[in-house]
């Protein structure tokens, strides 16, 4: 393939660093559109790649049919619990995950 479009699903970098060695998983799939998923940093066979790790989600990646989910962490309901400054840092956090990924306003 003489020129494609790469996209990049990066734990850290917003793009790809020249000179850096990223690991991760390179996928064309049958529209010949191509992406690259970077590995998390951690021992251990993980299914889903996390690519967006939060105070209050996680944005996984599923290699297998490129399935994007989020998934939220344990709550610390207690007597100080305000829902309101929870749901604003949910969604403050979910657009922050998404902009990662190239996607959004």
């Amino acid at each position: 393939m003489l020129c494609i479009d790469l996209k990049t699903l990066l734990q850290d970098d917003a793009i790809l660093q020249k000179g850096k060695v990223y690991h991760g998983e390179l996928v064309l799939d049958d529209d010949y559109e191509a992406r690259f998923v970077e590995r998390v940093c951690k021992p251990g066979n993980q299914r889903n790649v996390r690519i967006f790790d939060g105070m209050y989600i996680t944005l996984t990646y599923r290699m297998k049919d490129g399935h994007v989910r989020l998934n939220f962490k344990e709550v610390n309901y207690s007597e100080r619990f305000n829902i309101n400054s929870y749901i604003r840092c949910v969604i403050s956090e979910i657009r922050k995950a998404f902009k990662s990924l190239g996607e959004g306003e």
